[in-house]
């Protein structure tokens, strides 16, 4: 009986003993099977710089077996992964160049990936659940051009039609030899344009657009009468009478050198009645060159008249584009003329995104006025 009893515990023991046995071996096991593994340790930089390739670094043990390893990486926001391979660097480090291209704000997404001998696929480093984020710093040729492409809501050509007229009014005359001094004729100093204008973005760092013009300015000489005849008043001795104007054409490139400061140069290319007549100009902005900003300027042109001017544009009211302009200038004839100042306020409506009208209205007053005059236009634009 005894004997029985002893066989009995025995065997209950055994049988209590052998499970935990083997899984106290398992752990063992494990660590002996990871051992065996290969690894790949990488540590992330913080932040990049936009637009210059970045070699990311790892250590591989074990590395003889691993067939091949890489980085899958993406855009932030984007949904398909590209691969780029490890390459050695020396017996322990290897290194995957991503290239420029990627290097984007507003950053990237990745993780580590490696192939073994035996076939199987390891993730080392996150996961395509949960990459890890690198934050991209700086501006790039594209994000640029994006950037100023969204300011211009998407538009990379405008075309323009400008209509504008200019009555400065009445001054006096004095026609010397004891003669009284008489006023001109009403509206008989004047002058009005007609100038079609496109503009095409390149949006480029340096080269912000390009824009180029046709237009026709008419204009009348201030007239008095004296002893009952008509008279052109402050014409030079001997200088034939025609008639002011000009048939021009003009293009103009625009360069955004820092944010919020822009130049642009201009070249001006006509005739009048008297032959070719050539001149230049040139603009610098203060503020956004597409939106709310100051500029500065001014055009020397042959025979018709200098213009110097200062602008200032904004856009506050919700499509409702508004321009302040002070205008200094003797056209359309330097030689009859003196210096004549314009104030003109734009007030524009944008009908659609691609479609603007806008009126000028002003006053214009020659330096030797009796009276000033009104300013009057209507510029529309087509952007696409």
């Amino acid at each position: 009986m005894r004997t029985i009893w002893n066989m009995t515990f025995v065997a209950i023991a055994a049988m209590a003993l052998l499970p935990g046995q083997a899984t106290a071996a398992e752990p063992n096991k494990q660590a002996a099977d990871a051992a065996q593994k290969p690894t790949v340790m990488h540590s992330p930089p913080a932040s990049v710089i936009a637009g210059r390739d970045l070699h990311l670094r790892a250590v591989v043990t074990k590395d003889w077996q691993v067939s091949e390893a890489w980085v899958e990486v993406r855009a932030v926001g984007q949904d398909a992964w590209q691969k780029v391979a490890f390459e050695r660097a020396d017996d322990v480090e290897f290194v995957a160049v991503l290239p420029a291209a990627l290097m984007q704000p507003p950053g990237l997404e990745y993780f580590i990936v490696s192939q073994g001998v035996d076939g199987q696929r390891r993730v080392h480093f996150a996961s395509a659940q949960s990459p890890h984020t690198l934050h991209v710093r700086g501006e790039t040729r594209e994000t640029v051009r994006a950037k100023r492409l969204a300011e211009n809501d998407g538009h990379r050509s405008d075309m323009t039609v400008r209509t504008e007229a200019t009555l400065y009014g009445r001054r006096l005359y004095n026609p010397g030899q004891g003669e009284p001094s008489v006023a001109t004729e009403p509206l008989s100093d004047t002058f009005w344009a007609i100038e079609a204008q496109y503009t095409y973005r390149l949006l480029d760092s340096f080269l912000y657009d390009l824009r180029f013009g046709l237009g026709v300015m008419r204009g009348n000489r201030a007239l008095a009468q004296v002893g009952g005849e008509d008279v052109f008043i402050d014409l030079p001795d001997g200088a034939e009478i025609t008639e002011p104007g000009l048939n021009y054409g003009w293009s103009e490139a625009n360069m955004e050198l820092f944010d919020n400061f822009s130049m642009g140069g201009r070249l001006i290319l006509g005739a009048n009645e008297e032959g070719f007549v050539a001149g230049v100009g040139a603009v610098a902005r203060i503020g956004s060159i597409s939106g709310t900003h100051l500029a500065f300027g001014g055009e020397l042109l042959q025979d018709t008249g200098n213009r110097g001017f200062m602008e200032f544009r904004w856009h506050t009211i919700e499509r409702v584009p508004m321009g302040f302009i002070i205008d200094v200038t003797q056209r359309p004839d330097a030689d009859a003329n003196p210096p004549g100042t314009r104030l003109m306020l734009d007030v524009g409506w944008d009908v659609t995104d691609a479609f603007n009208i806008t009126g000028r209205f002003g006053y214009a007053a020659r330096s030797e006025s009796l009276e000033g005059g009104p300013v009057f236009g209507l510029h529309s634009t087509y952007s696409f």
